[in-house]
C-alpha cells in the first residue's frame, strides 16, 4: 500500500515546531521504484497520472521498502508530461541535510560516543518535535572526528575521510526517524546452480589487485616522504598468485608532527602505515572482482516453497554465496537495489568485489592460467 502524508507544523518563533501527521489518501501509482545504495541514496521514484492532486514537493509518501513495510519518503521534485507525473522522493532521514554542525568534535570515543557528539552539535535540536531523530551505533571502536560547518548527514556518510562512516565504519539502517550506524554482521544468502539460481554471466577482473603494497606517508616537513624501513606490507595471499602484485599507495593523512591529528614520531606514523596497508588486504585488494550479473528466483514467491515455514529472504545488504557447480563459488556484496514498491519485488541488485572472496577451486584454477601467461610472455 503506498500512500500520501501530510505534515502542519504548528510553530513557535525560536522553536522546533511540534507536528502532526496526517494521511491524505491512499495512491494508485503506475510506478514506483525504490532505490538503495550501502551507506548511501535511500530514494523513491513514483510515476502517477496527471490527474493526481495530492502528490505535492514537501509532502510524504509512505511506501514498503525490502527491509521496512512502512517507510517515509518527503517528495523534493515533480516532473511532469502529457501524461504522467514523475514523483521523486528521499528518505525523511535527509531531513537532517537541513540542520548544522558548526563544530563538533569526538575525540578518541566509541561509535556510540561519537552519534551523542553528534546530536548534541547540532544547531537546533529535535527533542519539542515529532521528528525527534534518533542515531545509534554499536561499533565499539575508538576514533576521531572532527566535524566542522556541515551538515548530519554529511558528517555521517559523507565522502570525506572525516566522516563517521570511514572513521567508525558500519552499515546504516533508517527506519523513519530511527537510524543505526552498527558493526556489519554478515548476512548469507545462498545460490544454489539448479536451485535458486536462475543464470549467471560471471567473470574475475585481475587488473585491480595488489598483494604487495609501499605504503607511504609525510614526515614532519610535510614534503619528504615517509616509508617503512622494510618498504613492503604483503599479503596473506600473495603466493597464490605467481608472482607479486606491487603498488604504491600514498597515505596523506599519515604525517609527522606536534599538530593534533599528526604521529609524534616516525616509528607511530610508520606503525600507522602498516595498519593501513593491512586494512586494504582485509578488505579484498588482493582478490579479483567479480564481474557480470546473476539472476535469483524468488523462492518465498513460487508455488513449490508457498508453505515453507522459514523462506530465505534477500534483506540490504546481504552477503551472496553463489555455488555455480562442480566445486566453484562466488561471494559477493550486495552495493544497491532497485525494489519494485507495488509488486515488492526485486527489479535490480548491484554487487560488486567488498569482501570479495573466490572459492578454493577457482583460486587453484586461476592460479594455473596465470601460471601460464607468465611463462608465455615473460
Amino acid at each position: 500500500m503506498i500512500s500520501i502524508w501530510t505534515d502542519k507544523p504548528d510553530s513557535e518563533q525560536g522553536v522546533v515546531p511540534s507536528v502532526e501527521i496526517t494521511m491524505i489518501a491512499l495512491l494508485t501509482p503506475l510506478s514506483c521504484v525504490v532505490h538503495g545504495e550501502k551507506n548511501g541514496d535511500l530514494s523513491v521514484r513514483m510515476e502517477i497520472g496527471t490527474d493526481d492532486e495530492y502528490c505535492t514537493i514537501g509532502r510524504i509518501l509512505e511506501v514498503p521498502t525490502p527491509k521496512h513495510e512502512k517507510q517515509w519518503f518527503r517528495i523534493y521534485e515533480i516532473e511532469t508530461d502529457l501524461s504522467t507525473k514523475t514523483i521523486l522522493a528521499r528518505h525523511v532521514f535527509y531531513d537532517l541535510m537541513d540542520n548544522f554542525i558548526e563544530d563538533t568534535r569526538p575525540t578518541n570515543c566509541t561509535g556510540a560516543q561519537a552519534m551523542e557528539s553528534l546530536f548534541a552539535g547540532l544547531q537546533y535540536q529535535y527533542k519539542w518535535s515529532l521528528w525527534n531523530f534518533q542515531g545509534s551505533s554499536d561499533v565499539p571502536t575508538k576514533n576521531t572526528a572532527y566535524w566542522e560547518m556541515m551538515n548530519p548527514v554529511e558528517a555521517l556518510i559523507g565522502d570525506q575521510d572525516n566522516s563517521f562512516i570511514n572513521r567508525w565504519g558500519g552499515v546504516l539502517d533508517r527506519d523513519n526517524r530511527t537510524f543505526t550506524i552498527n558493526r556489519d554482521e554478515t548476512t548469507y544468502f545462498t545460490v544454489n546452480y539448479g536451485k535458486n539460481l536462475a543464470e549467471a554471466g560471471l567473470h574475475l577482473d585481475f587488473s585491480e589487485v595488489t598483494t604487495r603494497i609501499m605504503p607511504t606517508g609525510l614526515k614532519a616537513d610535510g614534503q619528504t616522504l615517509l616509508k617503512l624501513p622494510e618498504k613492503y606490507v604483503d599479503s596473506p595471499r600473495i603466493n597464490e598468485y605467481a608472482y607479486p602484485k606491487v603498488r604504491r599507495i600514498h597515505y596523506s593523512d599519515v604525517c609527522v608532527g606536534e599538530e593534533e591529528g599528526k604521529y609524534a614520531t616516525e616509528e607511530l606514523a610508520q606503525e600507522a602505515l602498516r595498519k593501513k596497508a593491512a586494512a586494504e588486504f582485509a578488505a579484498g585488494a588482493d582478490l579479483p572482482a567479480a564481474n557480470g550479473t546473476f539472476s535469483v528466483v524468488d523462492l518465498s514467491k513460487t508455488l513449490e516453497y508457498e508453505n515453507m515455514s522459514n523462506p530465505e529472504i534477500i534483506v540490504p545488504y546481504t552477503h551472496f554465496r553463489i555455488y555455480l557447480g562442480n566445486g566453484n563459488s562466488v561471494e559477493t556484496d550486495m552495493l544497491a537495489f532497485d525494489f519494485d514498491a507495488i509488486t515488492k519485488e526485486y527489479t535490480s541488485i548491484t554487487s560488486g568485489r567488498e569482501d570479495m572472496f573466490v572459492g578454493n577451486t577457482i583460486q587453484k584454477q586461476i592460479r594455473r592460467i596465470e601460471e601460464n601467461l607468465y611463462t608465455l610472455y615473460r
